[in-house]
């Protein structure tokens, strides 16, 4: 039996730390062996155990919010940020409930916020044997709602929907997202945001998902989903 896509896997994961350029905080995240057991429902009500447990340190760093004080930041020192090209990463505070993921991505912020406001998701965000989507529309507006279906391979429809909080184009989208009850989540409805910048590489996009206090199954499993969005925007991208 397949797993679902929405839960996350049982690989251990490298130690990766998140910055949150929109609330000026970085998530470090480490899993380390021992401690804890995490008892993980698959399909069908079963239960796996994950043997490792899961250590995440959040570091505050409002300072970061200043733009100022992030480019003296920048100046070459260890600290400051590599100029390699950031590939997909996310990173989970199951404390606040909050997912954070950043990469990289092709193209310049105009042409990803039209590909993630319009019905040109439709065109990239897909997961190959798995699902893909259809039926976008966007009332592109504050206020405005939105509503996707996912189409499971096997056939399975699963909606979702919400409104757009706020729109600032070409850097930043805020918006409510719900579902069809999810195995994780339920109908809980999470806020997720958009920031855009140039970068050298095309644009940095962060997103921060937040509204999973209580359900930290499903905000590891959506932190895994991010990494891979994020990843099939870029590909999408890379061939306009």
């Amino acid at each position: 039996m397949k797993p679902d896509f929405r839960m996350l896997s049982t690989s251990k994961k490298p130690p990766r730390a998140v910055a949150d350029g929109i609330g000026g905080t970085i998530i470090a995240v480490e899993e380390v062996a021992g401690g804890s057991t995490l008892l993980s429902p698959g399909l069908g009500g079963f239960m796996r155990k994950l043997t490792f447990a899961i250590m995440i340190v959040l570091v505050s760093t409002a300072g970061f919010a200043d733009d100022a004080k992030m480019e003296r930041a920048k100046k070459t020192d260890f600290r400051a940020q590599t100029e390699s090209k950031r590939v997909p990463k996310a990173a989970v505070d199951g404390v606040a409930g909050m997912i954070l993921a950043f990469a990289d991505v092709s193209g310049t912020p105009e042409q990803v916020f039209h590909a993630l406001t319009t019905n040109e998701t439709e065109k990239w965000w897909k997961f190959p044997g798995t699902y893909h989507l259809k039926d976008w529309k966007a009332d592109l507006r504050v206020g405005g709602r939105w509503s996707v279906t996912v189409e499971l391979n096997d056939g399975k429809l699963v909606h979702e929907w919400g409104e757009f909080c706020e729109l600032s184009v070409p850097n930043k989208i805020v918006m409510t997202r719900r579902m069809d009850e999810n195995p994780f989540v339920g109908y809980r409805e999470t806020t997720i945001t958009f920031r855009l910048e140039p970068s050298p590489f095309g644009t940095l996009v962060t997103v921060r998902d937040e509204g999973f206090i209580g359900r930290p199954q499903a905000a590891y499993g959506n932190a895994e989903n991010w990494e891979k969005v994020l990843g099939w925007l870029d590909e999408y991208l890379s061939k306009k």
